[in-house]
């Protein structure tokens, strides 16, 4: 069971200001009928290029054609892979590739998965969430943020004006009511339906009023953590004043967001690791060699836990001792900061392993604990990036949200 603060405190000495509110929305998706098996996609920031073109060819019109399309040697300010988003985007609403539902509502998303052996699952109501800044007291997030990724979504918000991918958040505390409603609604048939190639089934429903009624009630009773989207909530925080000066209120007030139950569904977590190009092994002190291959140091990094970094390099492997209670700031403080590492990130371990055979340096991470995550994005501390993959994320392309909706 986790153990989040249940007063108008939230975490050390944090002052809840505000609550979180949010509201019905008519998604626009794939019309009735489509293939979501080719058309949909993971997220933009899990895809990797071959991943991408690979999509791109199996169907025409797969969303990450929107969401991650292909830059061209001849693009300009004028023509480049976010104005050819919007008008992919505007094109397949108008010739009904892509349909609006005709009235707004709360939306749920369930994903059933295997983790460990053991059959699971993880839901959420997605909704119009209102924005606000991270630590006012009705949002919390966990970790930093970079620029590249921040410019990279603002770009193709300003050209699309749609949210098209939910960023995903976790209540501070169990949804009252929301295993009944999950279980009530997996006796209905679901708007959309598709396994994706991992083996994890993901489903979207339209909430019945009086459902809907009572999730807007529950959500806006305890502060939100962001799981998913810190570059993107930053993003649509940018997007909604820019869109203020101009227009003044309106949809961007909001952005698109699936809110999980974090004790009845939760999430598994992985970790991301880092991969360093400027940084030779020679100097990190305190490693232990490790006697074994890449597949059993990452074995036991995962089953260490917490407080194990694995070291691995064309010149070997090892292991590390970190201290303090994140093992992210242990090693972004000791280690990659004093260095001037430049860091990549990368959560799939057989491109790690390909990485270190061309001879970058890795650092093999364990995954956080979920209540860690809450206990610090409550008590105001941002991790380092990176630092927690949660999973299995939402796919793309079961529901989006128009930001400059058609009459």
């Amino acid at each position: 069971m986790l153990k989040f603060p249940a007063s108008d405190v939230t975490g050390a000495g944090v002052v809840k200001t505000s609550v979180p509110r949010i509201s019905e929305f008519p998604s626009f998706r794939y019309r009735p009928g489509s293939d979501l098996g080719r058309v949909s996609a993971p997220p933009y920031d899990v895809i990797a290029p071959d991943e991408r073109d690979r999509l791109e060819q199996l169907d025409p019109h797969n969303i990450v054609r929107i969401t991650l399309g292909a830059g061209l040697p001849d693009d300009d300010e004028n023509s480049n892979r976010y104005t050819r988003a919007a008008s992919t985007l505007r094109e397949w609403l108008a010739s009904e590739v892509l349909v609006v539902d005709p009235a707004p509502h709360i939306y749920l998303l369930r994903s059933d998965f295997t983790a460990d052996g053991q059959s699971r699952s993880t839901a959420g109501v997605v909704a119009a969430l209102e924005l606000e800044e991270l630590g006012a007291g009705g949002v919390f997030g966990h970790e930093k943020t970079r620029p590249g990724p921040k410019a990279d979504r603002l770009a193709l918000m300003r050209t699309t004006h749609a949210n098209l991918e939910p960023l995903w958040f976790f209540a501070s505390g169990a949804m009252k009511g929301f295993r009944e409603l999950v279980d009530e609604m997996a006796t209905v048939e679901p708007l959309a339906d598709v396994t994706d190639p991992a083996g994890v089934r993901h489903r979207a429903w339209a909430l019945p009023d009086g459902p809907a009624a009572a999730m807007i009630k529950v959500v806006g009773e305890t502060p939100l953590v962001v799981a998913d989207g810190h570059h993107r909530y930053e993003t649509a925080l940018t997007y909604r004043d820019e869109r203020r000066a101009v227009d003044g209120a309106g949809p961007w007030d909001h952005t698109l967001a699936i809110i999980s139950d974090p004790v009845q569904f939760a999430p598994a977590l992985s970790a991301i690791h880092r991969l360093v190009a400027n940084l030779d092994v020679s100097r990190i002190p305190g490693r232990k060699p490790f006697p074994g291959g890449f597949d059993d140091l990452m074995d036991a990094v995962q089953q260490a836990g917490p407080g194990t970094i694995g070291v691995a390099s064309s010149e070997g492997l090892w292991t590390l001792e970190a201290s303090g209670e994140v093992d992210t700031v242990w090693l972004a403080d000791q280690i990659l900061e004093p260095n001037s590492a430049d860091v990549n990130y990368e959560h799939n371990p057989r491109i790690v392993e390909e990485s270190v055979k061309a001879g970058a340096l890795a650092f093999l991470m364990a995954p956080v604990p979920v209540e860690l995550v809450a206990d610090k994005a409550l008590a105001g501390v941002r991790l380092p990036p990176k630092t927690t993959l949660f999973w299995p994320k939402p796919r793309t392309g079961l529901l989006m949200r128009d930001l400059d909706p058609q009459p």
